[in-house]
């Protein structure tokens, strides 16, 4: 099997480079990133209704099947980074403003938008808003994070550090270690 990759580049001023898979080409038993659901493992190819589709299943998921289409897999799935560009997206969740949204409604509808956009950079810059919530002492008096954000939040640290875990090789307490050591480092 051929495979063909194309790199994206997100934001020439952090330098960082994704690669993604062209023509959805992946193999089965391959470990993936879905956009919405994250970490998941192709279990196979299946034809419904004269169409191709992986079939995924979500590490977070309840058993369910995920169905991709392969011809358009591409903007729903992605290989995962290497160790070197997951280095890379925490130094620049590192270098992000440490600025947060002051309205209630402004910060929620922003938040589902990057969550759901499947962007890595989207995603590691709610589990920014995260770590500074979980970690400023200080927050503005005009900025209370609901339930709602907080699960936002979680949702997108969740699907970012499942991916940091797979490729580390680390458990979350040691993920958290070792994002807590980078992002505490002087920029």
């Amino acid at each position: 099997m051929e495979f063909y990759f194309i790199c994206y580049i997100f934001g020439a001023e952090c330098g960082i480079i994704m690669i993604g898979v062209h023509g959805g080409m992946y193999e089965v038993n391959t470990v993936v990133m879905h956009k919405r659901e994250g970490l998941c493992t192709i279990n196979g190819i299946v034809d419904m209704g004269g169409k191709k589709y992986f079939q995924l299943n979500a590490k977070r998921g309840e058993g369910d099947n995920i169905y991709v289409p392969v011809e358009t897999a591409d903007g729903i799935i992605r290989p995962l980074m290497s160790k070197e560009v997951a280095n890379s997206i925490l130094l620049y969740m590192r270098d992000l403003s440490d600025e947060i949204i002051a309205n209630t409604k402004q910060r929620r509808d922003y938040f589902k938008k990057k969550l759901l956009s499947g962007n890595v950079e989207d995603i590691v810059y709610l589990a920014k808003q995260l770590y500074l919530y979980n970690t400023e002492k200080d927050l503005p008096a005009d900025v209370h994070f609901g339930s709602i954000d907080i699960e936002l939040l979680e949702q997108a640290t969740n699907i970012l550090f499942d991916e940091f875990e797979y490729i580390f090789n680390l458990n979350r307490e040691g993920i958290y270690d070792y994002i807590n050591q980078i992002l505490s480092s002087t920029k």
